[in-house]
């Protein structure tokens, strides 16, 4: 048995449906790549915050052996610095990627559901001028 063939309304709302998705497809791509691009191109991270290296006075190791007791191995200290800024800086960039993927996967199935209606909208004026013609044609003959 033969199965029935989808109208062609349906049809050309699949078609406009499917185009538009993947140009928003393709326009949250670009969108990504470049919010990634600008989050990554920075090379030289912002200073690391005052507290930040008072609270890495406190973890400093000991001074070594034959220096001065009350001088703190400051390159100890900028490492600590250093590492503790890196990691909330890579924190903060993951964040960000993360939170707008979600954000545009969220935007993508609206984009979906409202192009998938005014598909069906755009379909069916589209065919009008067609589904009059053949409703004159039939009361000629």
């Amino acid at each position: 048995m033969r199965r029935p063939r989808p109208s062609i309304r349906l049809r050309l709302t699949v078609v406009y449906a499917v185009v538009l998705l993947a140009t928003c497809t393709g326009l949250l791509a670009l969108n990504y790549a470049m919010l990634y691009s600008s989050l990554y191109s920075q090379v030289d991270p912002p200073p690391a915050p005052k507290a930040s290296v008072e609270a890495a006075l406190e973890k400093a190791p000991p001074p070594a052996p034959g220096t001065d007791a009350d001088q703190p191995n400051m390159d100890a200290i900028k490492s600590v610095v250093d590492a503790e800024h890196q990691a909330t800086i890579s924190q903060l960039r993951t964040s960000a990627l993360v939170s707008t993927a979600e954000t545009s996967a969220l935007a993508l199935v609206v984009v979906a559901m409202v192009g998938l209606g005014v598909s069906w909208i755009v379909a069916g004026r589209t065919l009008r001028p067609l589904r009059t013609l053949t409703a004159a044609t039939r009361r000629i003959s």
